[in-house]
């Protein structure tokens, strides 16, 4: 039976590169690459094209691995699109401190984390990891905020205030959820003055786009 199982596995993988292979866009590739993504191949197949060929195949662990293991950008954000959702936690906090680009922290906080059952534990008790770790935890976070009930986000205003960002995109998404959580809780937290403590130089951009979305909002 496990052999049954691993050869329906290997012809997944396989039809799935064949899929992406047909799917390829060889400008897109360059200019990512140029950019500098973190993968030894790379065929510029858009995330539109990756979530249509990852809706032809049931969600499995077993092709959620064999797809982490090659390392080509496509087969590892179809991975993201086809892991299941009753997954470990320690399986996703061993995934997400491995992220190799932005686009990947993106696509995991969109196509995964805010679906697992215990994804606010792994934001607050890791957001203030590094590089892309944080960057898909504070975009699971943003997504996610409505849902929090107000002990909830009482321990991500904690565990905000001790982070330190070390990304552009991290600053930005960070000023986003700070007005969000200030228009949830009617500025409970005096938002203003947790951006005030920063002590780096993403501060200012953090505090830019906390202003901007409250004057949009507003």
């Amino acid at each position: 039976m496990q052999n049954t199982d691993n050869d329906k596995i290997q012809e997944y993988t396989r039809t799935i590169r064949q899929m992406i292979f047909a799917a390829k866009d060889g400008v897109a590739s360059q200019i990512m690459t140029n950019s500098g993504t973190n993968y030894s191949k790379n065929y510029g197949v858009s995330i539109p094209n990756l979530r249509t060929i990852a809706k032809q195949f049931n969600k499995s662990l077993q092709l959620t691995n064999a797809l982490r293991n090659i390392n080509i950008r496509e087969t590892q954000l179809i991975a993201m699109m086809v892991c299941p959702h009753n997954v470990e936690q320690c399986y996703i906090e061993q995934w997400i401190q491995n992220l190799p680009t932005q686009e990947s922290a993106e696509i995991i906080a969109m196509v995964l984390l805010p679906h697992l059952q215990y994804s606010y534990n792994i934001v607050v008790n890791n957001i203030n990891s590094a590089n892309y770790t944080q960057l898909a935890l504070l975009h699971t976070a943003l997504r996610t905020i409505n849902s929090l009930n107000s002990a909830e986000i009482d321990t991500l205003i904690e565990a905000i205030k001790k982070i330190n960002i070390n990304l552009f995109a991290s600053a930005y998404t960070l000023g986003s959820l700070l007005a969000q959580i200030a228009i949830l809780t009617n500025n409970k937290y005096n938002t203003t003055q947790i951006i005030s403590l920063m002590n780096n130089s993403y501060k200012q951009i953090t505090s830019n786009i906390f202003n901007d979305e409250m004057q949009m909002i507003l």
